[in-house]
Order: structure tokens, then C-alpha cells, then sequence
């Protein structure tokens, strides 16, 4: 059982899952439960992913949160202001007031700190090998392909990325490490690196774009491969549009496949009723 493991066992195998799997481990039984449902071990987990830099930096992350949420209930009210005195001045009743913002009151807990730097889903390993599917982990991804567009050759790039991670694993460790090792792996972006490692664990981020350095080519390969975006509406880059047509034709030839199978049977081994089947 996962919970007879010591802990730091226990946190070894969670964080390298994303965040849905980590809440499903709750499903399995009641100590894990318990244990997803404790901030604590949310905050354990956030060390053991990004380093311990996170307990300095959260702080600056919770702060700006709430700074964003201020911005955006005082753009809420003058919206429901104006809304309202348009509909007097129609004549009709005063809908009810929309709640301001979408702020949770549990925004500033470790588990949403997490769960908003984890991966959403597994990356599906494709046929064309993007260098961007070994790395779930937003942060390596971000990273990655940071690193991707400061770099010629493909062989240059899988060996830069490779030895870069293999020293600076975390955030933190691109925070507390020397600047001048970074530089003599990767020159020039070592300093590059520690502002993407600030603002990933001490800004309350949206996307990868609000970084210095990353561009579109970021945003998007973080959208389709941690968030699980599968829409190509809007992507630019043709790897990233070959790799979506890919995710497409399996799921084609996976309901294609179910379809066949379920048609193959032999009546007497099918189901006497099939979800959402006619009656």
C-alpha cells in the first residue's frame, strides 16, 4: 500500500503525477482521503516538486492573487453598475447581482497554489518524438521550450536541455544556484532562468506569456501538452499542429476500434443493455 511507504517516499511517487491523478488517489480509500484533503501535505508536495524556495515565494504569489481579484471585482462592479442603470433607465426589473470576481475563499491554501502549477493530464507519447513530451512537469516544460527557442540543432537542444535539468532540477535550484554555472551550460540564459523560476512559484501567473522570454510557441505547447488543450484552432507552430492531428486520429481509430470490437461480438456476449442504448 502507497501509505506504508515513508513519506518522502510517498511524495517521491505523487509528484510525478498530475494534479488529477494525485486528487483520484483520494478515491482509493480513506487514509488517502485524508491525506489529499490536508493542506499540509499539499504544502509537502509543492517542496518536494519546485524546492524549498516555494515557502518564501508563495507569499508573493498569494499577494498577488488577491491584488488581480481586487483589480478584477472593481472592473466587475463598474460592469454591474452600468448594467444596472441601463436596465432602470429601460424600465425593467433589476436582475440579481452577479457575484464579484471568482476568487475562492480557500485561494491562498497550498492545494490550490499546486494544483495551479501541476500538469492537468499524462502527455500521450507520440510518434514524433517532440523533445517538449518528456517534460509534463510545467515548469521543465516552460523551460523546455524556452530552451528550444534559444537553440540551433536538435542534438544541441536534447543535450543542453538534458544537462541544464540534470543541475537545476527546480525552480529553487535555478534560484539558489550560481548564475555563472547556468551561463557555462546554457549561455546566455542563466538569468533568463532565474526570472522564469521567480515568476513561476512567486506570481499568481495565468500563462506562460506573462514570462519574460516566452512567446507564443510557450503558451501554446503549454496548453496542449499540461493543460490538455486539443483544440489546433489558433496554433501556429507546425509541430504542435502535427502533434494535435496525431492526438485526433487516435481518438478516431480508438472509438473506431471500440465500435468494431462491440459489433464483433457474438450476441450471447453482449450485455443485455448498452449505455445509452435505445430501449
Amino acid at each position: 500500500m502507497l501509505l506504508e511507504l515513508p513519506s518522502e517516499c510517498v511524495l517521491t511517487v505523487l509528484k510525478q503525477l498530475p494534479v488529477t491523478d494525485v486528487v483520484s488517489t483520494g478515491c482509493s480509500c480513506s487514509a488517502l482521503r485524508a491525506l489529499v484533503a490536508d493542506d499540509g501535505f499539499w504544502r509537502d508536495l509543492a517542496e518536494a516538486k519546485w524546492g524549498s524556495a516555494v515557502h518564501e515565494l508563495k507569499p508573493l504569489a498569494d499577494a498577488d492573487a488577491q491584488q488581480r481579484l481586487s483589480s478584477d471585482n472593481s472592473t466587475a462592479a463598474a460592469c454591474q453598475t452600468s448594467e444596472q442603470v441601463e436596465q432602470a433607465t429601460a424600465g425593467t426589473p433589476a436582475a440579481a447581482a452577479a457575484a464579484a470576481g471568482r476568487g475562492s475563499s480557500n485561494s491562498s491554501s497550498w492545494q490550490h497554489y499546486c494544483c495551479k502549477r501541476m500538469s492537468l493530464k499524462t502527455i500521450r507519447s507520440s510518434p514524433l518524438s517532440l523533445l517538449q513530451e518528456a517534460y509534463p512537469d510545467p515548469w521543465m516544460h516552460i523551460t523546455c521550450c524556452v530552451l528550444c527557442s534559444r537553440t540551433s540543432g536538435s542534438a544541441t537542444i536534447r543535450s543542453c536541455i538534458a544537462r541544464f535539468f540534470q543541475a537545476f532540477p527546480s525552480p529553487s535550484a535555478c534560484l539558489q544556484g550560481c548564475p555563472q554555472a547556468m551561463a557555462a551550460l546554457l549561455h546566455p540564459l542563466g538569468l533568463t532562468q532565474a526570472r522564469l523560476a521567480a515568476g513561476f512559484l512567486g506570481t499568481d501567473w495565468q500563462d506562460p506569456s506573462e514570462f519574460k522570454g516566452c512567446g507564443k510557441f510557450v503558451s501554446d505547447s503549454w496548453r496542449i501538452f499540461c493543460k490538455g488543450v486539443e483544440e489546433a484552432k489558433g496554433i501556429e507552430d507546425a509541430k504542435l499542429k502535427q502533434y494535435l492531428a496525431w492526438v485526433v486520429r487516435q481518438q478516431q481509430a480508438a472509438s473506431e476500434q471500440a465500435g468494431y470490437s462491440v459489433a464483433a461480438l457474438p450476441p450471447e456476449a453482449l450485455p443485455l443493455h448498452l449505455p445509452g442504448a435505445a430501449d
